[in-house]
């Protein structure tokens, strides 16, 4: 009788210790595919910030790019604008010279006629 009894008893251990090693084996399983599951969002979002770090820095370059096309353009535009500031004064330089030599002209022509008028006098 103790002999069934153990026999039944250990029967009952080995159902037991089935069921254990059974549900051990799911919540492994379980624990291994949201393991799995995390490491590979871990990695998603790792990889979404390296990304979107990498376009910051393509942006921060390309505004740095546009804001030396600009810094170009308006070095350029300055010196047109001098250029063009230098062009007209020389153009006025010349046009008083100009006007200079033509009194001169008309200055020496009044002599001249005030000497003729003398000498006709004469």
């Amino acid at each position: 009788d103790k002999y069934k009894q153990s026999s039944r008893d250990s029967e009952q251990l080995r159902r037991e210790l089935d069921l254990v090693q059974t549900n051990l084996k799911k919540v492994t399983w379980e624990y291994e595919q949201k393991k799995t599951e995390y490491t590979k969002a871990i990695q998603d979002k790792d990889q979404e910030l390296r990304d979107s770090k990498r376009d910051v820095e393509t942006l921060k370059a390309r505004r740095d790019e546009y804001a030396h096309r600009d810094q170009q353009r308006q070095l350029e535009h300055d010196k047109i604008t001098q250029e063009r500031a230098r062009e007209r004064e020389v153009e006025a330089q010349n046009a008083r010279m100009l006007e200079q030599e033509r009194s001169q002209r008309e200055h020496e022509r009044q002599k001249e006629r005030e000497l003729a008028a003398d000498r006709d006098r004469e």
